[in-house]
């Protein structure tokens, strides 16, 4: 493997782009997507590319476990965890008694408006946004496999009686000679 097949890998593994690890490595590339494809079809890169992948999750000590349990997380959060409703309206929860990695964004503004009286009222409003439900819970399926594609076949013919109308159209009795 080359020096520059190797900077390819170690590109691709940061952006999971082909054609990007390409063109930031090879610059007078004319068709990154086809050769990027090409490269990544290598074995030898490919084995490069595990191998990489694998050093970097041990020195992370990043198991499938733990993404699994953030994903739980997320896919399982409840608002009801982080705001609390009553009667005066809608407030946050102490923040030392949630968890704060399914939280995507915390942001607060200040409203100040002035009637026609010339009385001023400030109104701050705060937003709370958690990660996204519907794509933890999509991830979680998929690495279940709890969602699958059916391909549903309504035709009449047995595989068979196909196969004998291919030998037909293509001139072949059933020993396959023409």
């Amino acid at each position: 493997m080359t020096e520059k097949q190797k900077r390819f890998a170690d590109e691709f593994i940061v952006s999971l782009n082909g054609a990007e690890a390409y063109s930031k490595v090879y610059s007078n590339c004319q068709s990154p997507y086809a050769t990027s494809s090409r490269l990544l079809a290598d074995k030898e890169i490919q084995q490069y590319i595990s191998e990489r992948v694998g050093e970097i999750t041990a020195k992370l000590e990043l198991k499938q476990e733990i993404v699994i349990e953030e994903l739980v997380k997320v896919a399982f959060a409840n608002i009801k965890d982080y705001l609390s409703f009553n009667e005066d309206g809608v407030s946050f929860k102490n923040s030392d008694n949630i968890d704060g990695s399914v939280v995507s964004e915390v942001s607060s503004v200040k409203i100040i408006t002035k009637s026609s009286e010339n009385e001023i009222t400030e109104k701050v409003s705060l937003k709370l946004k958690l990660h996204d439900k519907m794509k933890a819970l999509d991830n979680l399926g998929k690495y279940f496999k709890l969602f699958t594609d059916k391909v549903e076949h309504s035709g009449g013919l047995s595989l068979e009686e196909l196969l004998m109308q291919n030998q037909k159209k293509i001139g072949t009795d059933d020993t396959g000679e023409v």
